[in-house]
C-alpha cells in the first residue's frame, strides 16, 4: 500500500469511526474574549452595566466546563467592578468540576473570602442572596459528598423560589448530577436532572448549559434517546467550545449515528487541536474499526456496560504515536 493511501487512510478511520475523548484536565486554546458562538442566556444581577458582559461570557463558558477561560472572564468583571459579588461566585464556581471530579478547595475559598468583601460593600438582591448561599454550602465545612448535597438542596430551593430563572434550574440539575457517586449510576436522580434541563431548553434552545447537562444526564446506554434533541443543539449553539463539539457523541453513538458522531468529534478535535486524547471504537477495545465496519459489526453497535470505554493501556501521547506510525512505515 503506497505511503500516502495508507496515511489518508488512517487519517480517514480516526476522524470518523472513534469516540473522541477530550480530556478534562489539559487547559483549552485561549477562546477569544468576544467569541458569540457559547449560546444565549439571560442572568440579571446587580453588578454594573459594565461588567456583565463578560461575566454573562464567563457564566456561557462555565456552562461548557470551559473553566480556565470562564476565570479569566470572570476575573475580568471583577476587575472592572471589584465589588461584584457574583463575578467572585463565577470565579469560585470554576474551583468545582463535579463531572469531573475535581475540586480546587483552596482557590475556591479564596474566591469566596473576596466575594464577602465584595458583598459587605454593596447589597446584593435576595436571588443573588441565594446563589452566595448556595455556594458557601458547597465550599463549607464538611466531606465533598455531604457539601454536595447541600449546595443540591440549596439550589433546589432556590429554584423553586425563583421559577423564571433558568440559571438557578440549570445549576440546580447540574447538582444533582454531582451527587451520582463515580461508577455508581442512579437513573432516578439523573433522569430528574435531565427532566429540568430539557424543560430550560424548551424555553430557550440556545441555552448551553441546558444542552450540556442533559447530554450528561442520558448518557448512560440506555436513555441516549431522550438526549437526541440537546445532541443536535449542543454543538451548533455552542460551536467556540470543544467540550461542545465533542459531547453529542456520547449520544450519537449509543444510537448508531456514525455521521452525526463523525461530524461533531471532528469538530471538536478541530477546536482542541493540542489536547491529548484517546480513542475507542463503540462496543469494542480496538480503534480500528473504520466507518464501514461500525455498520457492519454487530458488536459495535451496543454499548459496552452502557458506556463508551478508553482502550485498554496507558493513554498514548503525541510521541508515541508517531513514533509507532514510523515503525509501520519501516515495516511495510
Amino acid at each position: 500500500m503506497p505511503k500516502a493511501q495508507g496515511l489518508r487512510r488512517s487519517v480517514l478511520a480516526f476522524g470518523i469511526a472513534v469516540a473522541l475523548v477530550v480530556s478534562p484536565f489539559v487547559p483549552s486554546r485561549r477562546l477569544r474574549a468576544d467569541a458569540p458562538a457559547l449560546g444565549r442566556i439571560a442572568f440579571p444581577t446587580s453588578g454594573s452595566p459594565s461588567a456583565q458582559p463578560p461575566f454573562i461570557h464567563g457564566v456561557l463558558l462555565l456552562h461548557s466546563f470551559e473553566y480556565d477561560d470562564a476565570i479569566q472572564a470572570f476575573r475580568e468583571a471583577e476587575r472592572i467592578d471589584p465589588s461584584f459579588a457574583m463575578a467572585y461566585w463565577g470565579e469560585a464556581m470554576c474551583d468545582n468540576q463535579p463531572l469531573w471530579f475535581h475540586e480546587d478547595l483552596a482557590k475556591a475559598r479564596d474566591a469566596l473570602t473576596r466575594l464577602r468583601a465584595a458583598r459587605a460593600a454593596r447589597r446584593v438582591t435576595a436571588r443573588e442572596d441565594g446563589y452566595v448561599d448556595a455556594i458557601e454550602r458547597l465550599f463549607g465545612a464538611g466531606d465533598k459528598p455531604a457539601r454536595d448535597r447541600a449546595y443540591a438542596v440549596r439550589m433546589g430551593e432556590l429554584s423553586r423560589a425563583y421559577p423564571a430563572d433558568d440559571e438557578a434550574a440549570a445549576f440546580y440539575a447540574l447538582a444533582l448530577l454531582a451527587t451520582i457517586p463515580p461508577a455508581r449510576p442512579d437513573p432516578t436522580v439523573s433522569l430528574r436532572a435531565g427532566a429540568i434541563a430539557s424543560a430550560i431548553l424548551k424555553r430557550n434552545p440556545r441555552h448551553p448549559g441546558a444542552a450540556h447537562y442533559a447530554l450528561h444526564a442520558y448518557d448512560d446506554g440506555r436513555h441516549a434517546a431522550m438526549g437526541l434533541t440537546a445532541a443536535r443543539i449542543y454543538a451548533r449553539i455552542a460551536p467556540a467550545s470543544s467540550h461542545a463539539r465533542h459531547m453529542p457523541s456520547h449520544v450519537f453513538l449509543p444510537l448508531g449515528l456514525w455521521d452525526e458522531a463523525a461530524a461533531t468529534g471532528s469538530g471538536a478535535m478541530a477546536r482542541h487541536p493540542r489536547s491529548r486524547i484517546s480513542i475507542a471504537c463503540p462496543g469494542c477495545s480496538t480503534n480500528t474499526c473504520s466507518k464501514g465496519s461500525l455498520r457492519r459489526r454487530a458488536s459495535c453497535s451496543t454499548p459496552s456496560a452502557g458506556r463508551w470505554r478508553r482502550p485498554p493501556g496507558p493513554r498514548r501521547t503525541r510521541t508515541s504515536r508517531a513514533r509507532s506510525a514510523a515503525a509501520s512505515r519501516r515495516s511495510r
